[in-house]
């Protein structure tokens, strides 16, 4: 698993590796009692065990055999908040600060252009689908990913993407890697964010809480 990306800026590390090997290689690597928690489904396995062996790379074996999770089911390791994500190969570590998310997605505008009212306000999509269909089609996968990391974040359970998170997603903002705000208010009270994007191989993204 080679790394393709580390990052840091003040307080907050990124990680990102490209998964190229085959499940069986991936499984070798890791400690036989996680091996039991491996899910059957193999993209799902892949999933598990590539991302298992990023925390193994980058804090150690008995650090991985430390991996917890809260009420709200972030997880941390030794004790510290961290966010994962996989994707298509590609797995995400991210440590930053008390509240850290990250996702990684694959070219999905279209598909999620059938889905979009359900996680943009409708004055905000009207304004997105008056521009070109490219660019409508970018900001959509942008705007997804962006709530995807903050629901990590902000830990899952009872968060309306359309109705709790908001993006200020920047016209200009054409090509990656930009930079915007977002933030969360419901229940749990207001937290606010800054967002990077990256671009990744094979028209991915990674959009991360700095």
């Amino acid at each position: 698993m080679p790394i393709i990306l580390e990052r840091k800026l003040g307080v907050s590390q990124l990680w990102v590796w490209e998964q190229t090997e085959p499940l069986d290689q991936l499984k070798a690597a890791l400690p036989q009692c996680l091996l039991a928690r491996t899910p059957q489904q193999a993209q799902a396995a892949l999933a598990y065990c590539s991302s298992r062996l990023l925390l193994q790379e980058v804090f150690g074996r008995p650090a991985l055999l430390s991996l917890t999770k809260d009420a709200q089911g972030r997880p941390f390791i030794n004790d510290k908040a961290i966010s994962i994500s996989h994707c298509q190969g590609f797995s995400a570590l991210t440590m930053a600060g008390p509240r850290p998310g990250l996702d990684v997605e694959g070219p999905r505008g279209a598909q999620l252009a059938r889905i979009a009212h359900k996680f943009i306000l409708p004055d905000k999509l009207q304004a997105l689908q008056e521009r070109p269909k490219e660019e409508y089609l970018e900001a959509l996968a942008n705007i997804w990913s962006a709530k995807e990391a903050l629901f990590k974040a902000m830990g899952g359970g009872g968060i309306d993407f359309r109705e709790h998170l908001s993006v200020d997603y920047p016209p200009e903002m054409l090509q990656l890697p930009g930079r915007f705000s977002a933030r969360y208010h419901g229940p749990k009270g207001q937290v606010e964010f800054a967002l990077e994007a990256l671009p990744l191989p094979q028209q991915h993204r990674l959009i991360w809480c700095i």
